[in-house]
């Protein structure tokens, strides 16, 4: 098993079944679904076959203001994320400020067993002090904090790989864009417990490496722990 997620996306049930099929080629940690390209209805029969079928799935509906494909009201996308908890995958990913603003999320993920991953994504790198504050407050609700700031200069990735010594506790931390395709692998070297790949041709984010791409990186580099036992 790698110490990677793959993210794949898809409009409909069966294309994100046979995304998430050819994903698993390639032994991930985790493989998200990115829900937020379907229609809810269409997403709650796809959370469930996914996670009824594969044990490592990770499900995502993101928000629209932190870069979901699709509009939807914060109280209508509550219930769905519900929904998608009790479909029951190893794990669901809930933005930081939608779990602060509804514990209810966080409760009842831990009542069904199923993992948290706390996000937050900015369209810019705030500093070291905020960049600190929100992996903190992420810890405090779930499994993995993750943070996710775009890259306006090469800098911007230090900064946020500057966290790991900071923060104590599973952060995914690297920089989105074209700019921060460095700090997607230096994570993996900082601390994170994996980091965010995608299949050939089907970006979920700029500046994804495909999973090919980082794996013969990593091996070429002969980086000790990219490789689980389990």
């Amino acid at each position: 098993m790698r110490r990677i997620c793959i993210s794949v996306r898809a409009e409909s049930q069966e294309e994100a079944l046979a995304r998430v099929q050819k994903a698993q080629v390639y032994k991930p940690l985790l493989v998200e679904v990115r829900l937020d390209y379907m229609a809810p209805s269409e997403a709650k029969l796809a959370a469930r076959r996914a996670a009824g079928k594969h044990s490592n799935i990770l499900l995502t509906y993101r928000r629209w203001l932190e870069g979901g494909a699709r509009r939807m009201a914060e109280e209508e996308r509550a219930k769905l994320l519900l929904e998608l908890i009790e479909a029951k995958p190893m794990a669901v990913d809930i933005e930081l400020h939608t779990l602060e603003e509804r514990r209810e999320l966080a409760d009842r993920a831990r009542e069904e067993g199923v993992l948290l991953v706390a996000s937050w994504h900015s369209s810019y790198t705030p500093g070291a002090r905020e960049l600190e504050n929100i992996a903190r407050r992420e810890l405090e609700l779930a499994w993995v904090a993750k943070v996710v700031p775009r890259a306006g200069r090469a800098a911007d990735n230090l900064e946020v790989l500057k966290l790991y010594r900071r923060v104590a506790g599973r952060l995914v931390a690297f920089c989105s864009g074209s700019m921060g395709v460095l700090s997607r692998v230096l994570c993996l070297m900082a601390g994170a417990p994996y980091t965010y790949v995608c299949l050939p041709g089907e970006a979920t984010a700029e500046g994804q490496l495909t999973a090919g791409e980082l794996i013969e990186l990593m091996e070429a580099a002969g980086v000790e722990g990219f490789l689980l036992d389990r």
